[in-house]
């Protein structure tokens, strides 16, 4: 159901690690009142989630065709599949310490192998400076460079990537946009199907002059796979990272529509006592980062907004007149109201998705009733 207002809607989403509970329970909510959006963007895991949406849409719109009544908890169910895969004890330590062995199947696995040899490697370069820098040796970094950064291993199949790229770039209606980063060159790769290219305008290879670091292009089997991966996959089989260390919230490529709704795995606050322990900084590291490089593109649609009321108000700021892409954006933001732990990045939480569906179904609602 597209929105009955005329207005252009889009969905934010963002992933974090292993939990994309609030995501998932954020599309189940559009699947329940039936919203298609003109656009969507997501990063990491979310790129799975939007993936299952788009096949429950499908089937939504297929079975609605044929007057027959959907099933209601699609993605519900995806999730306890995913859960039940993981959570085999049912008791949070044995099954991270299960996790950790063993990894997630068909998504990763311990480097048990190739930590090892990348060990060897390490020393081996280690060795060479010292005696190349000899006395000039600051040893305590030289024996910290010997541990290597892979630590985990990705399972993924090619046929996961293709199918992702089959179902994005099939979808003519609603334009998909997901990120990835190149550490090396500092510049962040969005890609678009061929829907998001022609609404924004932006062809394979195009770099806008106040954006000279974010570089456009279409969606393909390997660039999915860039998308996904993560720190702990080390840098021996790519030079690329998940696009969400860089940008977790893409708002920019969501500017032609008229509403954004952001689903944000975290608060734009610390709920709660603030950290005295090292896994809870661990945990406000991620957070403070995440919302540092969404508080920048907020900021930029809130000070359009407010240059365009000041407009409406007889004080030519921005005249959107002549100039029709500066228009009002209307954020819906639905966000976590409770504090996880670093911990609970690694579970999937059906309570949490439980609650981003009702949170969001009362707020899609009013777009789509």
């Amino acid at each position: 159901m597209a929105n009955q207002k005329g207005e252009k809607i889009g969905f934010a989403l963002g992933g974090l690690a292993g939990n994309n509970a609030h995501g998932a329970g954020f599309l189940q909510a559009a699947l329940d009142v039936g919203a298609q959006p003109d656009f969507i963007t997501c990063t990491s895991g979310q790129i799975l989630w939007v993936q299952r949406y788009l096949e429950a849409l499908n089937v939504q719109r297929y079975l609605e065709a044929l007057g027959q009544q959907p099933p209601g908890d699609v993605l519900k169910n995806k999730l306890q599949e995913d859960i039940d895969g993981i959570e085999h004890f049912h008791q949070r330590d044995l099954d991270l310490f299960t996790l950790a062995l063993s990894g997630k199947p068909g998504i990763f696995r311990a480097a048990r192998y190739e930590y090892p040899l990348d060990f060897v490697k390490n020393t081996m370069s280690m060795m060479e400076r010292v005696i190349k820098d000899w006395p000039n040796i600051f040893f305590l970094r030289e024996w910290l460079d010997e541990w290597p950064a892979r630590t985990m291993v990705p399972l993924f199949k090619n046929q996961f990537f293709e199918e992702i790229s089959k179902i994005f770039n099939g979808c003519n209606k609603i334009g998909i946009a997901f990120n990835s980063y190149d550490p090396s060159q500092g510049m962040e790769i969005v890609h678009l199907n061929e829907k998001a290219q022609i609404d924004l305008k932006k062809p394979p290879g195009y770099r806008q002059a106040h954006r000279s670091r974010t570089l456009y292009k279409n969606i393909t089997p390997p660039y999915v796979k860039n998308a996904l991966w993560i720190y702990q996959y080390g840098f021996e089989d790519s030079s690329m990272l998940d696009g969400a260390f860089y940008r977790q919230i893409m708002l920019s490529e969501l500017t032609p529509c008229d509403v954004i709704f952001v689903a944000r795995p975290i608060n734009y606050k610390w709920l709660g006592k603030l950290p005295s322990a090292y896994i809870e900084m661990e945990d406000m590291k991620t957070e403070v980062s995440f919302n540092g490089s969404y508080q920048g593109e907020r900021d930029k649609i809130e000070l359009i907004n407010k240059l365009i009321k000041k407009n409406n108000n007889n004080n030519s700021i921005i005249d959107t007149t002549n100039y029709p892409q500066y228009h009002h954006i209307q954020l819906e933001e639905i966000e976590m109201e409770t504090q996880e732990s670093f911990f609970d990045y690694v579970f999937e939480d059906m309570r949490i998705f439980d609650k981003a569906r009702q949170d969001s179904y009362k707020k899609l609602q009013l777009y789509f009733p």
